[in-house]
């Protein structure tokens, strides 16, 4: 799996505040989503873009990610907070 097929039509059901974590990375030792790098990516897309057009408030927490390689969970969150910051600016 590399990421989302079709992003979600509206947060109308969601909870108030979408919640995620690093671990459905595919080298996460606990998460078992098998996404890569680019399927988070497009997952956070998709979440965040789809949160700010739907006026959800979200909040980003360093929390979860047991990869193998500690700077790829560095990396996810960093990319996560990266994609928000340029969606905020949109």
């Amino acid at each position: 799996m590399g990421g989302p097929s079709e992003p979600p039509p509206s947060l109308d059901t969601a909870p108030s505040e979408p919640r995620y974590s690093a671990d459905a990375y595919l080298e996460d030792r606990l998460g078992g989503l098998n996404l890569t790098f680019e399927g988070l990516r497009g997952r956070d897309y998709v979440v965040l873009n789809a949160a700010r057009d739907s006026g959800v408030p979200v909040a980003i927490v360093l929390a979860g990610g047991y990869a193998r390689e500690t700077d790829d969970t560095a990396a996810i969150h960093a990319a996560t907070i990266a994609e928000a910051a340029r969606l905020a600016r949109a």
